[in-house]
């Protein structure tokens, strides 16, 4: 993902040189740089990213093994034009090829070649020889490629239907960093609200999910969700393996789920509640939440579950190794969940903030200031800092049925989060019956992003 970390960079240097907007030649040109030179940036972040320790050598392999594969299959055919798919072949073998020979032992008298000094060596060499079978196997793809696209172009709301379905099929290759980003760049303004597809709506022509993305939501995460026993009611749908793909076609929000860690040596702090396996964080479940098309998971508790940070740290590691790279890890507690020794202040710490980020987590969710004893705006900013000192970002959360106050109290909440520095900011779902009160997901949303904002999130249509 390195390489596509530098677009957005290099698409909004082009953008403000162009004579629309600043007119400024030299700063297009700089963007335009990056863009015509995606095939070798490619070769060097991919080839830096498969390398085990990504050491310089890999990526110097890259950018070698991409000059001989592009220019040796242009020698055979002039036409040729591999472009970004070139860079990533030559990173890929240049980063495996390091792994293997990256501490290679040659004899003496050619000891100066051995060790990292001989990847790019045989990095050319394989390199070369892809370039003889590319010279001639790859027109007729290109050829291929170029006919399908014209097609698509020409095929009028058929073509635009075959499109979509291409795009959808990027899902698996990892771009849940595009959407951590996409929260990184709303720096503060992101809002996940929280609601319950078991329980009635709140008004049975529609989902709660759709009532809270109409409301100004830009995430929906799904709570008391079975991931084996699907159930959203006022779903125009009954088929499990399309429940989430529907709501995301209705709402055209990323939807989440909740799953919980249980421990069961928490020192309980009151009687705990008993939890269908659909609904726990398991790697059975996990496996289950990823054929279900879920965009993140939330690992984190409902009251009297008996949710750990230590079961959470394990959580994060089996949804990590069982997700890859196809979506965003949150993980935390918004309250004590029923465990004696994590409740008020001792919810969350620094060390457990650390913990989780090691483990795998993308966004760290904590509590809100205001919302559990002793937890204070002083006390959430120290830790959110230290977050983002680690690479996460933070969700700060109302999960203490708070989400059902008056208006007043939800703006307080909402602008403390905002000074502590939240990158998402968590609604609940107890305001009624398995909904934060709707005024109130409006309230938080104007008092972040300002009416503007809010109107227009409340009026864009997914088809837009």
């Amino acid at each position: 993902m390195l390489p596509i970390a530098v677009l957005p960079a290099a698409g909004l240097l082009l953008w403000l040189g162009q004579p629309d907007l600043l007119n400024i030649p030299f700063i297009a040109a700089a963007g335009d740089a990056v863009f015509s030179n995606l095939a070798l940036i490619f070769a060097i972040g991919v080839a830096i990213g498969f390398s085990k320790d990504g050491n310089g050598a890999a990526a110097l392999a890259g950018a070698i093994g991409c000059f001989v594969l592009t220019k040796g299959a242009a020698a055979i055919d002039k036409d040729i034009n591999m472009s970004v798919l070139g860079g990533i072949i030559s990173g890929v073998i240049a980063g495996l090829l390091y792994n293997r020979y990256h501490d290679i032992k040659l004899p003496d008298w050619l000891g100066f070649f051995g060790g990292r000094r001989f990847v790019p060596i045989v990095t050319s060499l394989v390199m070369l020889v892809l370039a003889l079978i590319f010279g001639y196997v790859w027109p007729p793809i290109q050829d291929g490629i170029n006919a399908v696209g014209h097609w698509i172009v020409g095929a009028g709301a058929v073509g635009v239907g075959i499109f979509g379905f291409l795009n959808r099929l990027l899902i698996p290759v990892g771009l849940h960093h595009v959407l951590k980003q996409s929260i990184q760049a709303s720096e503060g303004r992101v809002i996940v609200a929280e609601v319950i597809g078991e329980f009635a709506p709140l008004y049975p022509a529609v989902t709660n999910a759709e009532l809270a993305a109409a409301f100004g939501a830009d995430l929906l995460l799904l709570n008391w969700f079975d991931v084996f026993r699907t159930v959203v009611n006022g779903l125009d749908t009954n088929e499990p393996n399309q429940m989430v793909e529907r709501l995301k076609q209705l709402t055209g929000r990323p939807v989440g789920v909740n799953l919980e860690p249980v421990d069961p040596n928490a020192k309980q702090l009151e009687e705990l509640a008993a939890l269908p396996k659909g609904r726990m964080a398991t790697a059975e479940s996990l496996q289950q939440a990823k054929q279900l098309g879920f965009d993140f998971v939330c690992l984190t508790g409902n009251p009297k579950t008996g949710v750990t940070n230590d079961g959470i740290v394990k959580a994060i590691e089996t949804a990590r190794s069982i997700l890859g790279e196809d979506a965003l890890v949150m993980a935390g507690k918004m309250h004590a969940a029923g465990v004696a020794d994590e409740a008020g202040s001792g919810i969350v710490s620094e060390e457990v903030v650390v913990r989780f980020i090691h483990a795998g987590a993308d966004v760290v969710l904590m509590p809100a200031p205001g919302t559990v004893p002793g937890v204070t705006l002083d006390k959430t900013e120290k830790i959110v800092q230290v977050a983002h000192e680690h690479g996460a970002l933070v969700m700060l959360t109302i999960g203490t049925s708070q989400e059902g106050a008056d208006e007043s109290t939800i703006r307080q909440i909402a602008l403390a989060s905002k000074m502590a520095g939240a990158d998402m900011h968590h609604i609940g779902d107890a305001g009624y019956h398995g909904i934060a009160v709707p005024e109130n997901i409006m309230a938080y949303s104007i008092a972040i992003r300002g009416r503007r904002h809010t109107y227009i999130r409340m009026a864009r249509s997914p088809l837009r």
